[in-house]
């Protein structure tokens, strides 16, 4: 009888493993909380369709939660493709019928708080650069005078500390104490700000869902029998609340999670890791099953993926049977240089497969026996896929390195493509900048600020080392006169007189040589144009003012460097197109962050392929570069709505997760100081061990 409902809800007839088939008898059996190890390549998404078609053929109605708008298309494709559920798209975040929903976390609470007419719960999320603007304006200053006397931000680094600052309370983690006691006192008035604007700060979100976890959970609970959550792993202390008051003992519905504890990414965003544990925690019962038979990957792949594993220091019961343990430390490549040895080493393999020109330079860069190394494995990928691998995906661990691949990639004249997730553009340091230029009724001296501190990050840009000295020293000058503007300074022209006044004492002291002169010069080429735009100017003649002012190096031909104009960007185009005049510029941006909505680009990505991890789950690759080491961020603050005793409940594993992914082959590269990990050796596979002499 069991068989027949399994394969009945296939529909294909799609084999079921044991391992499969124990899901769904748990979830017959009215298990309330089943919590499912899914191991690599396992086959949880097609467990979790097996899943949903068993619980509606049996008259229930199922929720399916992921992340990632990726994993909702590889859930709802699989419905499709092997199922024969069609479901209706909603919005990139929302596909269903009537007794099937598959939504994204964010979309499902969002919207589930609006339905209850929680105060706030329709407001457009702020942005991180909304907030540092707004924090400038309110903090003016008294803000940065206070920092730069802490020691917490110089007067260059001020805006990236606020915006750091702002992104950690994003993520609900804790700042150091110096920290909180300078900026949280401002947060009420930037939260007024916010809710003048239709703007929620992110961490008023999580409150205000931890805060409604129970109303929440009697809402799904009132919807749905059946909850199926993938990538259980990703769960916050937000996302666990409320699936914690639906598994309690007065709600019926039943709650089905698929993950890998190992393979935790959005440890940096307060993802838990070992869910069933933090429900343990609570008091309630979890039902314990695995996957752990990986079907996507080849035997040496899957050995090596759980030790791995183990190197990132998860050893659960389920990390790696001891049938499939490595024998002996082997050390598959240790790479213990700097991250432009990662890059030479990615160009160097790409190269070997054929998908990115060779580089000499790069390889004699590196040591013999890791281009050794490079060179059998790149051959393994060419012998082993042929014709069938026509890209190649890297996986990287963070964006500062995934930026300088990409730029090294194109100065090669590879074709690359970075796949990021949807930034919005009107919520941007550009239109900080927009914002700043026309807002002529806002506080002119953070403005002014902003303008000049964005300028010399590109006038330095240029320089050499000496001259980048001289030029932070007369920056240094201005923001000083900034700081100590006398009151009357209350408009544009006042500010900008005072400071060119600043700029000719400065210009007739000895100390400034020409390169300073130079910068002072355009210093005051940027303050005339920043004053000349009253609002009756044009928006076309505006942005033609910033344009010239601000994104072009404006060193002198004599000095050997032409300047350079950057193409006007997205933004600035579609505010060249609104038909409206300066002064609605501003409004009209606001207006914009909150109406705009993420683009699905819908033609194939071509040649080499550059995803950090978050952006590819969900995917399967033909060869991936994997990295692991300390020199990978990882959560080091406490999350500030964490529950008692869950902070050693995650262990983050990106390298774990990026092995995952491939198919055929993958490329171990270290970086810094951390534990050695090892694979069985395989045929033809030249082993070095780079770490041997390392204390």
């Amino acid at each position: 009888m069991k068989t027949g409902i399994v394969a009945a809800a296939c529909g294909h007839g799609i084999p079921c493993s044991d391992e499969q088939r124990a899901v769904v008898e748990a979830f017959r059996l009215n298990e309330p909380l089943i919590i499912v190890i899914s191991k690599a390549g396992t086959g949880k998404t097609t467990t979790a369709g097996i899943l949903a078609c068993n619980a509606i053929a049996t008259g229930n109605r199922v929720l399916v939660l992921s992340f990632s708008k990726n994993g909702l298309v590889e859930i709802v494709a699989a419905l499709s493709q092997y199922h024969g559920i069609v479901l209706n798209r909603h919005s990139e975040s929302h596909y269903g019928d009537n007794s099937l929903r598959v939504r994204s976390f964010d979309s499902l609470l969002w919207n589930t708080m609006q339905m209850l007419g929680v105060k706030g719960s329709t407001y457009a999320r702020a942005g991180l650069d909304w907030q540092v603007r707004t924090l400038m304006e309110i903090g003016g200053s008294e803000l940065r005078c206070a920092g730069i006397n802490l020691g917490l931000w110089t007067s260059l680094s001020y805006q990236y500390s606020l915006r750091e600052i702002c992104d950690l309370i994003a993520r609900a983690q804790f700042l150091s104490p110096d920290t909180e006691d300078l900026v949280l006192p401002y947060w009420p008035r930037l939260e007024d700000c916010g809710r003048k604007c239709r703007l929620i700060l992110p961490d008023a979100q999580v409150r205000m869902v931890i805060d409604n976890a129970s109303k929440i959970a009697e809402l799904i609970a009132s919807n749905y029998e059946l909850v199926i959550v993938d990538e259980l792993q990703d769960c916050s202390q937000r996302d666990l609340s409320p699936l914690g008051e639906l598994a309690g003992a007065c709600h019926t519905t039943q709650i089905v999670g698929l993950g890998d504890p190992g393979q935790l990414v959005m440890g940096f965003r307060g993802g838990i890791g070992d869910v069933a544990g933090a429900f343990e925690k609570q008091g309630l019962s979890v039902k314990r099953l695995a996957l752990t038979i990986n079907r996507r990957s080849s035997p040496e792949l899957v050995q090596a993926q759980n030790t791995l594993q183990l190197a990132s220091k998860w050893e659960g019961p389920l990390a790696c049977p001891d049938a499939e343990r490595a024998s002996g430390p082997i050390p598959l490549i240790a790479l213990v240089g700097d991250e432009r040895s990662l890059i030479d080493a990615h160009i160097s393999f790409l190269s070997i497969c054929g998908l990115a020109p060779p580089d000499p330079l790069a390889r004699r860069q590196l040591d013999s026996q890791l281009v050794t190394a490079l060179d059998e494995r790149g051959q393994y990928l060419v012998e082993r896929c042929g014709e069938e691998t026509p890209l190649g995906e890297i996986l990287v661990p963070t964006k500062k390195l995934a930026t300088d691949l990409v730029a090294a990639l194109k100065e090669r004249q590879v074709d690359v493509t970075w796949v990021r997730s949807g930034a919005n553009p009107y919520d941007s340091t550009q239109a900080t900048l927009l914002h700043a230029w026309f807002n002529t009724s806002g506080l002119p001296t953070p403005q002014v600020h902003l303008l000049i501190a964005h300028h010399v990050s590109k006038w330095l840009n240029c320089l050499d080392l000496n001259d980048r000295v001289e030029v932070r020293a007369c920056s240094e000058v201005l923001f000083d006169g900034l700081t100590n503007m006398t009151t009357c300074a209350v408009n544009r022209k006042a500010v900008v007189d005072q400071l060119f006044d600043l700029i000719e004492s400065a210009n007739s002291h000895e100390a400034v040589g020409p390169c300073g002169r130079d910068y002072f010069g355009a210093v005051k080429n940027l303050l005339n144009a920043y004053v000349s735009v009253p609002s009756s100017s044009s928006v076309e003649a505006a942005l033609n003012s910033l344009e010239a002012a601000l994104f072009v190096s404006q060193r002198p031909a004599n000095r050997g460097r032409s300047g350079t104009v950057l193409a006007s960007s997205v933004l600035m185009e579609s505010l060249r197109s609104a038909e409206i005049d300066s002064s609605e510029v501003s409004d009209w941006l606001v207006s914009e962050v909150s109406n705009w909505r993420v683009r699905r680009e819908c033609d194939p990505i071509s040649g080499i392929v550059v995803k950090t991890p978050e952006m590819a789950k969900g995917d399967t690759v033909d060869a991936a570069i994997v990295h692991h080491g300390e020199a990978i961020p990882r959560s080091q603050h406490p999350s500030r709505f964490t529950m008692p005793l869950a902070e050693d409940l995650g262990s983050p594993s990106l390298a774990y997760v990026a092995a995952s992914r491939p198919r055929h082959v993958y490329v171990a590269l270290c970086l810094g100081h951390f534990p050695r990990y090892h694979e069985t050796r395989l045929s033809g596979w030249q082993y070095i061990d780079a770490v041997e002499n390392r204390e």
